[in-house]
């Protein structure tokens, strides 16, 4: 029976992953409405303020739902929020019973369905595939207890772990596969942050381009310490309106205004005031409604970011290829590691091979605690 009831939640779990970068701030949520052993109906959240998952599964049974079972990634929410409370369209479809993967860990809806739906009589389950669903509302869990995003390092190396030539040549040090697996995963980001090196001398797009070629456009994010921007750069010239500026004085200029590029000026620096900077960036990124940050350089971005205990999860994809010489991708930090019992170590490890190239995805965590700033 437990592989049955995992059968229909990994359905619920692959429904949910569409709406993965597109429903900040609410999580991604997937459902499947199950009757007589058979999915009638599915649906799952696709952006905020749109009906929920269960309210899209249950709909699209057209009328067939009483006496069923609903399977849902994501505790319901049992308040009225920009859509009515998913407990009340359980109960007015005449569900059975209902299976939930993960807690809901906001103070608004936590706890709540159980208590709900079993005075309807309404019989509740909940820990089905829980760790996957745990994993796939991660970004939202953060944002809740944290108030501040997920925060996912991303680079890409060779075998001894540069990350360009000594000149800054650095296009491309891994293949096509691994370069369309970037995209994926910007796909499912709200935002994308670099340092100012990596604006100035790559001049990326930082966008998201899908195999059917549609383009989508995270916010990006570029900490920049100069004097003035260049204009001509593709962040301020393609889609200027989702880039925003971290500086510490206002620097746009008149024609970047009216393109619509943003800035938040801060009078901390990220290098020489890491602590303060942080902790007002975080608040100004979770007023922001950013969930999901992805770092993707350069080297002093990174070690800011490890720094300060704010890199959740690193994505790393490995090229066997050696440079020799230029920068590593981390070539310090300041955590004064002296054994290797004290290092940092990944888990869920997954290796996945890319043409070439090898992809390496990890949850970072210090000592028996993934790394977070209380």
């Amino acid at each position: 029976m437990q592989e049955f009831h995992d059968k229909h939640m990994r359905r619920a779990i692959a429904l949910a992953r569409k709406g993965l970068g597109d429903t900040y701030p609410n999580p991604p949520v997937g459902a499947v409405v199950v009757k007589d052993g058979v999915i009638i109906g599915s649906g799952y959240h696709a952006k905020a303020g749109s009906p929920h998952a269960e309210v899209n599964a249950l709909l699209s049974c057209e009328g067939k739902t009483h006496g069923a079972d609903l399977y849902v990634t994501l505790e319901p929410c049992s308040t009225e929020g920009r859509t009515g409370p998913c407990t009340d369209a359980i109960v007015a479809h005449g569900i059975k019973r209902v299976f939930v993967g993960a807690m809901d860990p906001s103070d608004e809806n936590g706890s709540y369905a159980r208590g709900h739906l079993e005075k309807k009589g309404i019989e509740i389950t909940f820990g089905i595939c829980r760790e996957e669903c745990e994993d796939l509302i991660a970004p939202f869990h953060m944002r809740v207890t944290h108030r501040r995003p997920w925060i996912t390092l991303k680079t890409a190396v060779s075998l001894d772990g540069r990350i360009a030539c000594h000149n800054g040549h650095s296009r491309w040090i891994t293949g096509e596969e691994s370069r369309r697996s970037v995209h994926e995963i910007r796909e499912t980001v709200d935002a994308i942050l670099v340092g100012e090196n990596t604006f100035l001398k790559d001049d990326p797009r930082l966008t998201a381009r899908s195999l059917d070629k549609t383009l989508k456009v995270p916010l990006r994010i570029v900490l920049f310490t100069g004097e003035k921007i260049p204009e001509t750069k593709n962040l301020v010239t393609d889609h200027p309106e989702k880039t925003l500026f971290v500086t510490s004085k206002s620097i746009l200029t008149d024609e970047l205004k009216r393109r619509g590029v943003q800035e938040w000026v801060t009078p901390f620096s990220y290098i020489s005031d890491g602590e303060a900077f942080f902790d007002a960036f975080m608040k100004e990124l979770y007023l922001r409604d950013i969930c999901h940050l992805l770092v993707e350089g350069g080297s002093e971005t990174y070690k800011s970011f490890m720094d300060h205990d704010l890199v959740d999860e690193i994505c790393m994809y490995i090229a066997p290829k050696i440079i020799g010489s230029g920068p590593f991708w981390l070539s310090s930090m300041s955590h004064n590691i002296s054994t290797v019992e004290e290092s940092l170590k990944l888990k869920k490890v997954s290796w996945t091979k890319l043409g070439d190239d090898f992809f390496m995805q990890g949850k970072l965590f210090k000592g028996d605690r993934a790394c977070s700033r209380d």
